[in-house]
């Protein structure tokens, strides 16, 4: 028994010894605790309890030359309750959660009042501290629920809390919207020593991104606590670091023209079931983009978006557009002049195999270059290109290279394409063939926008500028910052090589292959392009890239522009028929609607010999011409109404026929003489579209009505 007891005794004082020990750790780690790391973990708690969270700032508006938005930042709002007993006493919250759960019924529409306020009543036992009530909602909405129950006594007494935030919206959504830009998101997934890790970012393109240091602004701070849940809300009702909103952008975008340039692009694209076009209007003497339209079809549901900035980042064979560039440099190396002769047989010719032919059998075996450029005869131009630098076509590459036609622009916007232009030292040039065909637009891949450059650059009498998207910046209002127009190069060309490819361009129009927009009242220049789209390996296939670039009013020029449209499906693929219609309707919206325009055209008409005059009365007519000292020819005047013809030296006046009993013919008069006229004749139910002079009259099957319209 006693050694029983002593086994016993032993175990116990082991026991208890190891007890003993076990306590002086646990005291020695809490005293550790306490006094060793315990400012440390003090600090680590507050860490995991109270974070500073950054508070977005408003990000800053984007604005047309006109002062109007593009592109803001619309307050929304998320509304939270703390619906703690603490802030909302228990008698209080049923004395009103019935009604509040109707009132929310009613705003919202998305839950029925019984819904509502079983699930305000679950968080309310729950006591959720930062319950969402609702996400994204507007400013009206908000104003609407303070006046509801429980929700109008405020954050401290109903526990009613405002979450701001940022919304981007575009107020004339789809103009422009791909230049203008928007946030992409990006999601994926990033492998880190063989763990999987999601990866969701964002970025901006277009001017958003372009500009997006100016518009962030400065974040805020505010100080958040971690409550149940994993919760955080706001410690204070304000913020600690309020943010800074960011700058507003002040684009060169007219939103008119954009909207002209939009519908008239969209009407010739679903007309020809094209996959895509761009149209760009740029102001001659400061490279501003007024209007850029990009417009790619949507197969899923047959309509055209802003999907790709097709003018800026598509690489394309211009085509006869090129033909310019490579004039140009012939002209400016003295190797042609206009009147020069080319011969161009008829219209076919070899180069090492590979024929070569021009759209249109040409009318005579040679032609002036003048007339190779108008009637865009591919033999001719590369005759022309090919005889002047087969023995050194690096010569002819640096003239295009002077004119900025192998280096991007330099665009503020993201993803300009990077031009390719082959040369001798690239194991794919042909001494025989890669001339002629780069002279005419082939082997080569530049950017629309790039094309248009060129073309402004002749506008604008040699002086190249860089396109610019973006104006001004302000800030509250101020200007803060002038973009300035970008010379890329000037004195590329002498003044007589300008003035030689004015005319060229000058004559596709009034008698070359957009002849058929010849019909303004102000003078158009440009050129004409159709170019097959190569297929790779399987070389050139059945579709075409139609397009026209030049630039309005001819003797002035004020605007450039250029229209691409691509793979036209409906028959018609020539840019005289497709792409020059698209041209002209722009110029000519933009012409009616710009007082500058006019105004040039007014003042080269005042200081003219000999004045432009309308068809009307005789006696208003013969006074005004007397008056002025100019010459006219008025033999054998009967008629009280005359019409006028007037050339670079004499006014003739001619008796205009009113048959008795027939409608008076009123084309080329002004309204006030052509409604007076039919007025007097009988006619009272007159309709009038467009303004300017009457180009066209035309009376209704029951001849109770007449229509006229005017030349704009």
């Amino acid at each position: 028994m006693a050694e029983i007891r002593k086994s016993i005794l032993h175990r116990l004082y082991i026991v208890y010894f190891l007890s003993v020990i076990f306590g002086i750790i646990i005291v020695g780690k809490i005293a550790y605790i306490q006094f060793v790391e315990g400012d440390a973990l003090r600090a680590r708690s507050k860490e995991l309890t109270l974070r500073y969270f950054n508070i977005e700032a408003s990000r800053g508006n984007i604005l047309a030359c006109d002062g109007s938005l593009l592109a803001t930042s619309v307050p929304i709002f998320d509304i939270r309750l703390d619906l703690s007993s603490v802030v909302i006493p228990k008698d209080t919250f049923y004395a009103h959660v019935d009604s509040l759960g109707y009132c929310l019924s009613n705003l919202f529409k998305d839950k029925t009042a019984l819904e509502y306020k079983k699930e305000l009543k679950k968080e309310f036992r729950d006591e959720n501290r930062f319950y969402m009530l609702k996400r994204n909602i507007s400013y009206t909405e908000v104003n609407k629920l303070k006046t509801f129950p429980l929700l109008k006594r405020g954050k401290y007494k109903g526990g009613f809390m405002v979450i701001s935030k940022y919304k981007r919206q575009m107020p004339y959504f789809p103009l422009a919207s791909r230049t203008i830009g928007f946030q992409r998101t990006f999601q994926g997934v990033k492998i880190v020593n063989g763990v999987k890790h999601k990866l969701d970012t964002s970025i901006y393109v277009g001017l958003e991104g372009a500009y997006d240091d100016r518009l962030s602004g400065v974040s805020g701070k505010r100080l958040m606590q971690k409550i149940a849940n994993g919760v955080w809300m706001p410690v204070n009702n304000d913020n600690e670091i309020e943010p800074k909103n960011g700058e507003d952008i002040v684009s060169t975008i007219d939103p008119n023209i954009q909207d002209v340039a939009q519908n008239a692009l969209l009407k010739q694209l679903k007309k020809n079931n094209a996959f895509q076009g761009c149209a760009v209007l740029m102001e001659v003497k400061t490279g501003y983009i007024r209007a850029i339209v990009n417009l790619r079809l949507n197969p899923s549901d047959s309509n055209y978006y802003e999907m790709y900035n097709y003018a800026i980042a598509e690489l394309i064979e211009p085509g006869s557009t090129f033909k310019l560039p490579s004039i140009l440099a012939a002209l400016q190396d003295k190797k042609v002049d206009l009147n020069d002769l080319v011969y161009v047989g008829n219209g076919i010719k070899s180069y090492g195999g590979d024929t070569m032919r021009d759209s249109h059998a040409p009318p005579k075996s040679q032609l002036t270059v003048q007339e190779v450029f108008e009637l865009s005869s591919n033999v001719g131009v590369s005759s022309i290109i090919n005889k002047a630098y087969s023995d050194n076509p690096a010569k002819f590459l640096e003239q295009l290279s002077k004119m900025k036609l192998d280096l991007p622009l330099g665009l503020e916007l993201a993803g300009e394409g990077v031009p390719q232009i082959s040369s001798p030292k690239n194991s794919t040039w042909s001494k025989i063939t890669s001339l002629p065909w780069m002279s005419i637009g082939y082997g080569i891949q530049i950017t629309p926008l790039q094309i248009l450059t060129v073309y402004n650059m002749v506008a604008n009498n040699g002086i190249m500028l860089k396109p610019i998207f973006v104006q001004e910046i302000k800030q509250a209002g101020n200007v803060v910052q002038r973009i300035e127009p970008v010379i890329l190069a000037q004195s590329i060309f002498s003044q007589s090589t300008i003035d030689k490819a004015k005319r060229l361009l000058e004559g596709v129009v009034e008698h070359g292959t957009a002849k058929n927009i010849n019909k303004s009242i102000f003078k158009i220049a440009g050129k004409t392009g159709t170019a097959k789209i190569s297929e790779g390996k399987k070389g050139y296939g059945k579709f075409y890239n139609a397009s026209f670039a030049g630039y309005f009013p001819a003797n002035n020029p004020l605007y450039s522009c250029i229209v691409i449209i691509n793979k036209p499906t409906c028959g018609e693929f020539y840019g005289s028929q497709i792409s020059a219609p698209v041209f002209k309707e722009i110029a000519d919206k933009v012409y009616a609607s710009h007082l500058e325009i006019l105004q040039t055209t007014q003042v080269d008409t005042i200081y003219s010999k000999i004045p432009f005059i309308k068809n009307g009365y005789q006696k208003d007519i013969v006074s005004i011409l007397k008056k002025l000292n100019v010459t006219y020819n008025s033999a054998n005047l009967e008629s009280e109404w005359v019409n006028v013809i007037a050339n670079e030296s004499l006014v003739k006046i001619s008796n205009k026929k009113i048959q008795v009993g027939e409608m008076a013919n009123v084309i080329g008069m002004s309204l006030k003489d052509a409604v007076f006229l039919l007025e007097k004749q009988g006619y009272r139910n007159i309709v009038v579209s467009g303004k300017g002079l009457i180009a066209r009259q035309e009376i209704s099957p029951s001849k109770k009505e007449i229509k006229l319209i005017l030349t704009q």
